[in-house]
């Protein structure tokens, strides 16, 4: 499974290649997105999702939702699962 920093990266490009007049709001909810993540890696508390999107710049959770699904292939909670396990190795 591709991590989130580099499916939002082949996201862009695809996206980007289809329309250029589409790339500056693609890259902002890139940038937007990775505000999410950031805090996520942080290990900032998830049981107010909506606070988190209100923080990142989303209209609401569900906005963050569809973002996540779409940008990382896995909704908020389940990113930062994955995110947060430990390495196996």
């Amino acid at each position: 499974m591709f991590c989130s920093a580099h499916r939002a990266s082949a996201t862009l490009h695809k996206h980007g290649r289809r329309s250029p007049a589409r790339r500056p709001v693609l890259l902002r909810r890139v940038l937007r997105f990775r505000r999410v993540v950031t805090r996520i890696d942080a290990g900032g508390a998830l049981d107010d999702l909506a606070g988190l999107a209100a923080l990142a710049g989303y209209a609401d959770q569900a906005h963050l939702t569809r973002e996540s699904r779409d940008l990382a292939g896995l909704a908020p909670v389940a990113l930062a699962r994955l995110r947060r396990a430990p390495a196996a190795g």
